[in-house]
């Protein structure tokens, strides 16, 4: 059996894992949208930076990597159902 979604756009069905609607050629995205991604890349490097000032840069370069993966890991959780239909004009 074939998990299938539904277009919002052209109300066509689509097999889960597609990247373009066959009816209306909407591209399809999955997962964690590059900005999250980046926002999380910004804190833990920030994050790795303080934290290396303050104490050592070995911790601060583990604090980074650490908070990284957690971010990661947290944001692949919150975004494991996104599928999002975009039109290209």
């Amino acid at each position: 059996m074939d998990d299938q979604m539904s277009c919002p756009m052209c109300m066509g069905r689509v097999i889960r894992g597609a990247i373009v609607c066959r009816g209306c050629k909407a591209r399809i995205e999955y997962g964690i949208p590059g900005w999250a991604a980046t926002v999380v890349l910004v804190f833990s490097i920030a994050f790795g930076l303080w934290s290396g000032a303050v104490l050592t840069w070995w911790i601060g370069l583990a604090g980074g990597v650490v908070l990284f993966w957690l971010g990661l890991a947290g944001l692949q959780h919150l975004f494991r159902n996104r599928v999002v239909f975009r039109l290209k004009y």
